[in-house]
């Protein structure tokens, strides 16, 4: 209101205001009808007043420009005339007023107008430029005057004497500017219009010079011009000029006003300024405030308009421009494709790179002009968020653009972006709805045709049938498909079993009897099974079938394109549709194999220890390739094929070579079995063969020595010839049962002596034998020789033989409780599997810094008492000296959590007794697994589930139960803590089913400790459990984040179990793999935690039993070869290892703790080998044992024992 005074705060009726209240009349409100009345009659007044105004402003604007048209008219003259003018007389310039004034507007207002009152209109026209000279005969000024109110002009030649010719003319009435010469001046001579123009070229030279222009008029012939550069001649000259020339507003605000200083200065002695007194001196100016308050950040122009007595005003731009925001949003946004019912999400950057901050709405171009309320513009099939958003200069911001076509077409829409500086501009988005096209292009070896009357898919495009193959064969065929849309779907093959239906010709499937059941055992599959499909483009999948059986398998290979959006759009939801179906059949046949021949007979006879070869074919008519193993007969004879592995292609034959080396001799019929990779039955390739070995022959039936004396001797030799072409190991001995009774005799004596009695004849060699016969006694002598050719046995025997690599194993900085693990090398030196264990030592061995190094063996009997504890002092007794100080080094083991506490009892000579407490508490874990968490590398996403096992071994004397949660590790989990509200127990006891039992005992997992009490005596030594807390109905538990339980990808079962104490339990880890919506690898990382309860289910009763154990120091009793008659005693001793007194049946007798001996006697009755087993067996149930006897006997004094036993 202090800028524009009272414009906005007196009470104006508008000029809509009586026209909106006539139309509101309705002829029923008295007071309204009156109110319009009045007001019709002021706007009456006020619309006479602004007309008489306009009027009054109008011919003052008339007469100020006919007065400066006058004026400049008068000064033009005075300017080409100069002084002659006033010396002339000349009448003044003719009034312009009446071509200034609207003649039509004063009539309208019944004024009186000046064409009313003058009865000559010569019309006003520009008086010609430039100099007209008829004549000259000397040299003279001519200046023209053309005087517009009489009907002829008057040429005067002024000279410098003053005016010397006058000439008249009068103009022509019909036409202006048209002369009429007198009849002596029409034609003039060449010589006279020659000498004309070189008169008038010589006063253009003389007067042709440069003038200063400061002393000239502006709007001179010359005024204004460069003193150099000659040019047009300038129009009229301002007589006023504004500064600055153009009022220019920028960077406005709404609400605010700005103001801008205008200056208007005259330049010459002339000219009138409207106001009061209307006079501006020359030089001098006058100011003016322009003031600008926008109502808005449009650009605005305007014209400031300054009127003189000039015909023309002088005006002054005025502008207010603010540098436009430009954003960067293109003309024409391209949405791409999307399926039609779907959704799809485009950001574009928008940012301003214009100079001044805007605030921008989006709109529809439909609804502009109007104001937008939502936070989005939505025009289907096109959405844009958001709708309003402000930017500053280089201030970037992202436009959502959400396309969700109905139709698949292309669609096209406007929207109209508002600036709040009033700017718009138009953008258009357009995108292209699709839908789901795929076909099948081409699938190897082409598509079949169902035979007649053949049942197939109801719902299958396609049918494909395989050749026959073998079992666990496998066929491949090359499946293209190709996507006719321009989207990615994203897709997996799903292998379905078929919907058959006997239908009639021209009769339609039900639909209700269609079913969709996963083939689960399907002997087909496609990789891969499940990825992306490229926009346009053809993809390839492989197509196999591999039978497990011989039978006839038929299914329907079905592509599914996952997350396809629904119609219509209600809410955005999607499923997987499919969109192409394949019946696939295929059968299975059974292996043809043939060997050519079938069966390798040998006939005659074979030598042992020679080897045969037959060669034979194996041919493939199977429809697959075939991998074949033979078997190798190795007992009897050695019997094998080569090669004995291999593979044979379809139609094909394989060359092999049958070799047969006998060991006995004999007939030999056999059949050598063939193993076919995936066959059930065997093929079987039969032998008969006989072998043969060595023969000898004597040259004598029998020898008879005749008539001898007691006491005498008498050799006869004998030949042995060998017939064979093998070496023959031979022996000739007597047939003992052939030997006839000595009365008074136990033993029979020797009579036949053979020389040599054995040995190896050459092939077809001979050797002579001495049979030496000594008469002994009296009588009739008959009995047998046997000649024996012993066959030929071969053996490698070795015992086993394992030494160590390095003998010496240094272990290093040890810590006391902190296990430390070193490698050994065993190396087995012979060719026999070797079975090793590890023996334990029996001796204690120091190491620096006082620490003792304990074998297992020691901590096991240590802690063996079951109490979770135990102490060990070292040295436990010694002689003190005078004054002297002995360090006693006390080491803890434990095998149990909790808090323990003891008496060292300290004894020195006949003193008390002092005792020494000693309080320890122990944390840890007793349980460890038998090997580390388990790998389960990579897996297909969607496959089986895959399970370890593990074992969990319990070294306390406590059964420990233990309830397993898994976690999962999750990729950017930003928890840091965990509020756990439990209802009872956190883990209650379960039965063997995974029930809960209620009723059992209450358990805390973060209470599990032991409580300290005190022990009486030495015995004291074992913690005791805690009071049983009482029962909570709801818990709460505050806890560090360590990840989200869940049984998915990894499970533990069983969930809750019992380790027994020092045994173990077995769990299993089972990991499921993920299912995954894309072709990315997902790793999954999780753990599990064991939380241990010695509240268990089973309420175990601990006893110490020691049972004898029996050890014997040798396993077998070899006596050797012993004299007939002779008795021979082996020492064997028979340990007892156990903890008591052992009775056993074997030789009565107690045996104590450590060993007993007992003597093993052999006596010898007869030249033979003697072989016994003696088994010492326990009353108390103990294993066993079994110790085995051998010896044989001879007549050889020479193995009779210096040492004799009676």
């Amino acid at each position: 209101a202090s800028i524009f005074n009272d414009l906005y705060t007196i009470e104006v009726i508008g000029r809509d205001t009586v026209s909106n209240l006539s139309k509101s009349h309705r002829g029923s409100n008295n007071y309204h009808e009156k109110f319009v009345e009045e007001l019709q009659q002021h706007s009456e007044y006020n619309r006479r007043i602004q007309n008489a105004d306009m009027l009054e402003t109008h011919i003052i604007q008339a007469r100020l420009q006919a007065a400066a048209k006058e004026e400049h008219d008068h000064s033009r003259i005075i300017e080409e005339v100069g002084e002659a003018y006033y010396q002339l007389g000349l009448p003044p310039v003719k009034s312009a007023f009446k071509w200034c004034v609207d003649s039509e507007l004063l009539r309208s207002n019944n004024l009186i107008c000046p064409l009313d009152y003058t009865t000559v209109h010569t019309p006003v026209v520009k008086t010609p430029k430039g100099i007209i000279s008829l004549t000259y005969k000397r040299v003279e000024m001519t200046f023209i005057f053309f005087i517009t109110s009489l009907p002829s002009f008057k040429i005067y030649t002024v000279t410098k004497n003053g005016l010397k010719n006058c000439y008249f003319s009068k103009f022509s009435t019909q036409k202006l500017g048209m002369v009429h010469k007198a009849s002596w001046m029409e034609k003039p001579s060449a010589q006279s219009q020659a000498e004309d123009r070189a008169s008038l070229q010589k006063h253009k030279d003389r007067h042709k010079f440069l003038r200063n222009p400061r002393f000239l008029l502006p709007n001179a012939q010359r005024g204004g011009k460069s003193l150099i550069m000659p040019g047009k001649s300038p129009g009229p000259a301002p007589i006023f000029t504004a500064n600055p020339p153009v009022i220019f507003f920028t960077d406005y605000r709404i609400g605010q006003v700005y103001e801008i200083r205008n200056c208007v200065t005259k330049l010459c002695f002339t000219g009138r300024f409207p106001g009061e007194g209307g006079i501006v001196a020359p030089g001098m100016s006058c100011q003016y405030m322009v003031r600008f308050a926008p109502d808005s950040l449009a650009d605005y122009e305007d014209v400031l308009v300054v009127e003189t007595q000039l015909p023309y005003p002088l005006i002054i731009p005025i502008e207010a421009r603010r540098p436009p925001p430009i954003l960067s949003l293109p003309a024409v946004m391209d949405c791409g494709y999307c399926l039609v019912g779907g959704v799809k999400f485009m950001e574009v950057l928008c940012r301003n790179e214009g100079l001044s901050s805007g605030t921008f709405c989006v709109m529809p171009k439909k609804q502009w002009p109007a104001s937008m309320k939502s936070t989005f513009a939505e025009q289907p099939p096109f959405a844009i968020s958001p709708s309003i958003f402000g930017l500053l200069p280089g201030q970037a911001t992202v436009i959502e653009v959400v396309f969700f076509p109905t139709t698949a077409e292309i669609s096209t829409q406007d929207f109209t972006i508002v600036c709040d500086n009033c700017q718009v501009k138009d953008i258009t988005l357009q995108g292209t709805g699709q839908l789901i096209t795929v076909e099948l292009v081409s699938i190897s070896g082409g598509e079949d045709q169902p035979e007649l009357g053949e049942l197939c898919d109801i719902t299958a495009d396609h049918y494909v049938r395989l050749n026959p193959t073998n079992p666990h064969s496998t066929l491949q065929k090359m499946v293209v498909v190709k996507n006719n849309a321009h989207l990615e779907l994203p897709y997996h093959w799903q292998i379905m079993k078929p919907n058959l239906q006997c239908l009639l010709p021209g009769e339609t499937p039900d639909p209700s009897s269609i079913q969709h059941h996963l083939d689960t055992d399907s002997v087909f599959s496609i990789t891969p099974v499940m990825g992306i499909l490229s926009p346009a483009e053809e993809h390839e999948f492989l197509l196999t079938y591999c039978p497990k059986d011989l039978k006839d398998y038929h299914s329907v290979c079905r592509l599914v394109i996952m997350d396809v959006p629904d119609l219509p759009r209600i809410a955005l939801h999607v499923n997987d549709v499919t969109v192409l179906e394949v019946e696939v059949k295929g059968s299975a046949e059974p292996y043809k194999i043939l060997l050519e021949p079938y069966a390798v007979l040998i006939t005659g006879e074979t030598y042992i220890h020679n080897t045969i070869r037959k060669r034979f074919k194996m041919w493939n008519h199977s429809k697959s390739v075939i991998h074949f193993e033979w078997e190798r007969i190795i007992d009897s004879h050695v019997i094998e094929v080569e090669p004995s592995t291999g593979e044979i292609e379809l139609n094909e034959c394989f060359d092999m070579e049958l070799a047969l080396t006998g060991k006995n001799p004999g007939h030999f019929t056999s059949t050598l079995q063939c193993h076919i990779q995936h066959h059930p039955q065997t093929i079987g390739l039969a032998i008969e063969v006989t072998f043969k070995g060595p023969h000898c022959s004597v040259n004598v039936p029998s020898l008879d020595f005749g008539l001898l004396q007691m006491g005498s001797e008498s050799i006869s030799s004998i030949d042995i010839t060998n017939n064979s072409l093998l070496d023959a190991h031979w022996s000739l001995e007597e047939l003992s049962n052939t030997k006839p009774p000595i009365k008074g005799l136990v033993q029979h004596p020797i009579y036949v002596y053979m020389n040599p009695n054995k040995g190896v004849l050459p092939p077809l060699a001979s050797c002579s034998v001495d049979v030496v016969f000594r008469a002994l006694y009296c009588q009739r002598f008959e009995s047998v020789l046997q000649l024996t050719v012993h066959i030929s046995v071969q053996a490698v025997v070795q015992s086993p033989q394992v030494c160590l690599l390095s003998c010496e194993l240094v272990l290093t900085d040890l810590y006391v409780g902190v296990p430390q693990t070193s490698s050994v090398t065993l190396f087995n030196q012979t060719l026999l599997p070797t079975h090793f264990t590890w023996s334990k030592v029996r001796q204690f061995t120091k190491v620096k810094k006082h620490f003792l190094s304990l074998l297992p063996e020691f901590v096991n009997c240590l802690l063996s008492h079951g109490r979770g504890a135990a102490f060990f002092v070292e040295p436990n007794s010694g002689m003190l000296g005078p004054f002297e100080t002995q360090t006693i080094n006390i080491t803890a083991f434990t095998n149990m959590w909790g808090d323990y506490q003891d008496n060292l009892i300290c004894k020195v000579g006949d003193l008390d007794t002092a005792p020494i407490p000693i309080k320890m508490s122990v944390r840890g874990c007793p349980i460890y697994f038998q090997m580390i968490g388990p790998q389960f590398g990579s897996h297909v996403s969607g496959g089986d589930t895959v399970s370890r096992s593990l074992r969990l071994i319990n070294t306390s004397p406590y059964d420990i139960r233990m309830d397993w949660v898994t976690y999962n590790f999750e990729v950017g989990d930003s928890k840091l803590i965990d509020l756990l509200v439990a209802c009872g127990e956190p883990f209650p006891l379960k039965d063997a089913d995974g029930n809960e039992v209620l009723g059992g005992l209450d358990s805390s997992v973060m209470s599990n400790f032991f409580s300290s009490e005190e022990c009486d005596g030495e015995e004291g030594r074992s913690p005791s459990r805690s009071l049983a807390p009482v029962k909570k109905l709801f818990s709460v538990f505050l806890k560090p984040h360590e990840g989200n339980v869940s049984d998915y990808p990894y499970c533990i079962t069983p969930q809750q179990i019992v380790v027994p104490a020092g045994g173990s339990s077995t769990i299993h880890v089972s990991f499921t793999p993920l299912i995954l919506s894309c072709s990315t690898n997902q790793r999954c990382i999780g753990y599990a935690l064991g939380f241990m309860n010695l509240d268990s289910k089973v309420l175990s009763l601990y006893a110490n039993l020691a049972l004898p154990t029996l050890h014997l120091s040798s396993s077998t009793v070899d006596f050797g070869t012993c004299f007939v008659g002779q008795t021979t005693v082996k020492e064997v001793y028979l340990y007892n290892r156990g903890g008591s007194c052992s009775f056993w049946t074997a030789l009565t007798g107690k045996i104590e703790f450590f060993k007993l001996h007992t003597n093993c006697i052999f006596f010898i009755s007869d030249q033979k080998e003697f072989q016994t087993i003696i088994t010492v067996q326990g009353v108390l149930g103990e294993t066993p044992l079994v110790l085995k006897v051998n010896g044989s006997g001879s007549f050889d004094e020479s193995f009779v024992s210096p040492k004799s036993y009676t």
